[in-house]
């Protein structure tokens, strides 16, 4: 059975031992053995609520709620958070259909004669469900009665109506979530003690507890939750169909692609009519065209495309005047969606979406983008979430906000340009990983900004005429320290970097750091202001 750890049982702290293991984390702190007794001790009359420690970077706060241990530090991330909770045993979680949340190992030196090996799990706040690729936009908190209050609800759902918990739908997953909170050996204490998370790709929920409102006494609160809640309908359908489109393919009305091979062929045509989108599930679709005969997808107004759980080839096409999706259940900022997915994109063009925050988004998907182009973009060309990708050969120009949007991404980009970018030609944030080669960018407001937890590293660039070349800062405080490592020379006659950030350069003159660089940007003085 897997237990939360309760404060009483590390009383059986093990004396140190050389049992180094490089890859489990460990924190060293310096805690007397008496204020280690109090804070275990069953006493609840001389029992201490918490213990701290503060080295010369880091602190360290230890809290004891209904019996939960927790971890909070600052300026030390653990598996990449800042806070959690302290287990016995390893234990795994499901958020959507985008990742498994394990505990990870982790050894805590109390002193030079206690330690304890354990399993850290991070608290699912807001910030940490970012850091595990959740796109946040609802967050409700669980209430008796099975009603719902908002905990986090983003812009874009602000004036939503609070719905019924019976009404909603729930990803498979929450089912094994529900069966490991049932195994816990500790209880919720109330039906606030879970959060409802909202997946705004496919309109699922996931349940998650909150550990700090657990305790000892047992109850019927997780076996009433099983007998309400709904979940997602698997499709049944196991043959593949293969469909073909020829000529002018006219959709009048939204059409759904599930477990299908479908392949566009070269010289068609897909000519949308109002509100009417694409959606592909579960399936292969090939846009087959060639140089002299390409692929013309024309939208009109609301007009978007959606690829879920999808192989996709893309090849010779050209995609004009398309909209962000927008429908009564979901509502994404991306004309061309790829979720879950995987893409391979050559020789296309991307033109004059109408609106919508992005004309193409990846998201926790793998992608390949080869000899194409964007061109006249309302806001953002492309946005990579929780995704890896290959760009070579990529003209964008004339883009209304940034060029590329990287988030949580790992991606390698040679050989491509920016000419007109109106904000930020490259974004690397959330802990994203990027590398940029043989590339040119030019006439753009930033050039280059590396954030939050980021790492970029830049070879052989040309940046020509832009306002701003490099800007590496922070704008989250629950991310480590951003990275920009350039393996060329280059002078940073007009680049911001923050105080804090780590910088790999070849450089004679002295760098020059500010307090505080995002109050310059987003409009304030350089770049877009954001809706």
């Amino acid at each position: 059975m897997k237990k939360i750890i309760i404060f009483y049982l590390l009383i059986n702290l093990i004396g140190c031992q050389n049992t180094s293991n490089d890859s489990i984390e460990t924190i060293s702190l310096n805690i007397k053995d008496k204020k280690l007794q109090r804070f275990f001790s069953e006493s609840t009359f001389y029992r201490l609520k918490g213990i701290s420690y503060r080295d010369s970077i880091s602190s360290y706060e230890f809290k004891i709620n209904n019996n939960i241990l927790s971890l909070k530090t600052k300026n030390r991330f653990i598996n990449g958070f800042q806070t959690g909770y302290i287990l016995e045993d390893s234990i795994s979680f499901y958020l959507h259909d985008l990742k498994k949340i394990n505990s990870s190992p982790l050894k805590i030196i109390f002193n030079n004669y206690k330690q304890k090996n354990a399993n850290f799990l991070p608290h699912f706040s807001r910030e940490n469900l970012e850091l595990l690729k959740n796109r946040s936009s609802k967050i409700y908190r669980l209430q008796d009665d099975f009603k719902l209050s908002p905990y986090y609800l983003s812009e874009e759902y602000s004036s939503s109506v609070t719905p019924i918990f019976k009404n909603l739908v729930f990803h498979s997953s929450s089912r094994d979530n529900l069966n490991v909170i049932e195994n816990l050996g500790v209880f919720p204490k109330g039906m606030n003690s879970f959060l409802i998370i909202h997946n705004p790709l496919n309109g699922l929920y996931t349940i998650l507890p909150d550990l700090s409102k657990f305790q000892n006494e047992n109850n019927t609160l997780i076996a009433d939750i099983k007998n309400t809640i709904n979940y997602e309908k698997k499709s049944e359908k196991k043959i593949r169909d293969t469909i073909n489109i020829d000529g002018t393919f006219k959709v009048y009305n939204s059409l759904n692609f599930s477990n299908s091979v479908v392949n566009i062929n070269s010289g068609s045509s897909i000519i949308f009519s109002e509100e009417a989108n694409l959606n592909f599930s579960n399936s292969s679709i090939y846009f087959v065209g060639s140089k002299n005969k390409p692929i013309k997808i024309l939208g009109v107004k609301n007009n978007s495309i959606f690829f879920d759980n999808s192989y996709v080839e893309i090849l010779h096409s050209k995609f004009y005047n398309l909209s962000n999706y927008e429908t009564e259940e979901i509502m994404l900022p991306s004309a061309i969606t790829f979720y879950n997915s995987k893409s391979k994109i050559e020789n296309s063009s991307f033109e004059s979406n109408i609106k919508g925050d992005d004309y193409i988004n990846f998201y926790n998907s793998n992608f390949i983008i080869s000899n194409s182009k964007l061109n006249n973009t309302v806001a953002d060309a492309i946005d990579s979430d929780f995704s890896n990708g290959t760009i070579n050969g990529l003209v964008l120009d004339k883009i209304g906000n940034d060029g590329l949007d990287l988030s949580g991404s790992v991606v390698s980009i040679n050989n491509s340009s920016w000419n007109r970018t109106y904000d930020k030609a490259i974004s690397a944030g959330e802990s994203s990983d990027i590398v940029i080669k043989n590339s040119k960018i030019s006439n753009s407001e930033l050039a280059i900004v590396v954030k939050d937890g980021s790492k970029l590293v830049g070879d052989k660039n040309l940046l020509i005429n832009n306002k701003i070349d490099y800007a590496v800062f922070f704008k989250k405080n629950f991310y480590s320290s951003p990275i920009l490592e350039l393996i060329d020379f280059y002078e940073f006659e007009n680049s911001l970097f923050q105080k804090g950030v780590l910088l790999k350069l070849k450089t004679k003159n002295k760098i020059k750091y500010i307090d505080d660089v995002e109050s310059l940007l987003y409009g304030k003085i350089y770049g877009r202001a954001s809706d």
